[in-house]
């Protein structure tokens, strides 16, 4: 077996880059008004009502303490400026924690973490795959057909998340 060196010229960040899921967010602007959540059974319940009233959707915001990606969503996405007005402009937002809200997970079935659901404020199914079936993509089709104003919910994707726009 040869063994070669090689003299590259090449940066850490250089060689790590590739593989940075949340370089484009990065150069967004951030939030100086960050988005409340409410948290558990008692924020899903206040966060129902208030949808109702407020004639807004309700974003449940399935995560883990252990979910890498979760950690990614609340860094990069949730606090960018563009996807936190559209967060406070038309919805309600919870975040559920799977681990303590096993009701909540065993209701919504989650196929893994984070996930990300919308109700309206009676609690009807907006958007969001709810379980994982044979076709998983059928349960956002279907929803999505229905999702008044056009409105999307942001995915489990960091570089997708900031389709939430204000106004849609």
């Amino acid at each position: 077996m040869d063994v070669a060196v090689i003299d590259a010229k090449v940066t850490k960040a250089e060689d790590r880059a590739p593989d940075d899921m949340v370089r484009e967010e990065r150069v967004r602007p951030r939030t100086d008004t960050p988005v409340v959540w409410g948290h558990g059974t008692s924020g899903f319940d206040a966060a129902l009502a208030r949808a109702k009233t407020e004639r807004k959707l309700v974003i449940i915001d399935f995560e883990a303490t252990w979910c890498g990606p979760c950690h990614t969503m609340d860094e990069w996405v949730w606090n960018d400026a563009e996807v936190a007005a559209g967060l406070r402009s038309g919805f309600v937002g919870v975040k559920i924690d799977a681990d303590l809200e096993k009701d909540l997970v065993k209701r919504f079935n989650p196929g893994g973490y984070p996930t990300m659901i919308v109700l309206d404020g009676a609690g009807n199914l907006i958007l969001g795959d709810v379980g994982a079936g044979p076709d998983p993509g059928a349960g956002r089709r279907q929803a999505r057909a229905r999702c008044p104003e056009g409105r999307e919910a942001p995915s489990h994707h960091p570089r997708q998340g900031r389709r939430l726009r204000a106004g849609r």
